[in-house]
């Protein structure tokens, strides 16, 4: 897939949603064909947020990667916090991932749901500075985006449901949004197969018809974009549908980020 994505023309890519060391040292020895890799390492969600992909009926994750902790740390407190991300700065990532609202995969967390407090988010933010890095926040609502950039994250990923306040809140605290609109448009189609469960579709649903306004809204703010695709696995190779700005944006992109939906 790394090799998928040099040969669309990217040189660096970042993954945000369990990129890791082996990955990158692969590419830069030359040893597997890819673009540049920035990774963030495992993301830090809260009991029960977006990176907690337990059911509500056991303490088994719904796949093996959820259960072993590939992919997230459950993490609750402001020690806990710093610690894991002390711990993934540790092992090298460029930057920390948190959860700081629902999303459409896990199934026990409302998309509308704001996640971690502010101290919580506030020792990330602070322990990535520490290692001149930063932090990226996966945020679907506009509460959640509006406290993200007030709060000191530096990039904001999908920002699905962002209004005019958050938006302005982005814009005033000179951060990031990174929109990831094609992911909505692959997991629907998945859903109409019967790949994904049917609260997934619901919440698909709720994001889907405002994704593209979103981005309208982002260009029209002047807002900073990186470009998103949050295609995981075998959705990786997907191709987005013809954006809706056309020939009239020129903005260029300034990321490819896969990560968790």
């Amino acid at each position: 897939m790394l090799g998928h994505a040099l040969d669309c023309g990217f040189t660096t890519l970042r993954d945000v949603g369990g990129g890791e060391i082996g990955i990158a040292r692969a590419v830069e020895d030359r040893l597997i064909k890819g673009p540049r890799v920035f990774f963030a390492g495992r993301v830090l969600s809260m009991t029960g947020g977006h990176g907690d992909f337990r059911d509500p009926f056991s303490s088994i994750g719904a796949c093996a990667c959820s259960a072993d902790g590939r992919v997230a740390v459950i993490c609750d407190g402001e020690d806990a916090v710093r610690a894991a991300a002390r711990e993934e700065l540790r092992r090298g990532a460029h930057c920390i991932k948190i959860m700081l609202s629902g999303g459409v995969l896990s199934p026990t967390d409302p998309l509308w749901m704001d996640q971690f407090t502010d101290a919580e988010v506030l020792a990330a933010v602070e322990e990535a500075a520490r290692r001149r890095k930063y932090v990226a926040a996966h945020c679907h609502p506009a509460s959640a985006i509006e406290r993200a950039a007030k709060l000191g994250v530096r990039t904001i990923e999908h920002a699905t449901l962002i209004d005019e306040a958050s938006a302005a809140a982005v814009k005033a605290a000179g951060a990031y949004v990174v929109p990831t609109t094609v992911i909505v448009r692959a997991l629907l189609e998945d859903v109409e197969s019967g790949l994904l469960p049917a609260w997934a579709g619901i919440k698909l649903k709720e994001v889907s018809d405002s994704s593209l306004r979103g981005l309208e809204l982002m260009d029209r703010q002047d807002l900073k974009i990186g470009f998103g695709t949050d295609l995981l696995g075998h959705l990786h190779p997907t191709k987005p549908a013809s954006s809706r700005f056309g020939a009239k944006s020129n903005r260029r992109p300034l990321s490819c980020a896969p990560q968790l939906p």
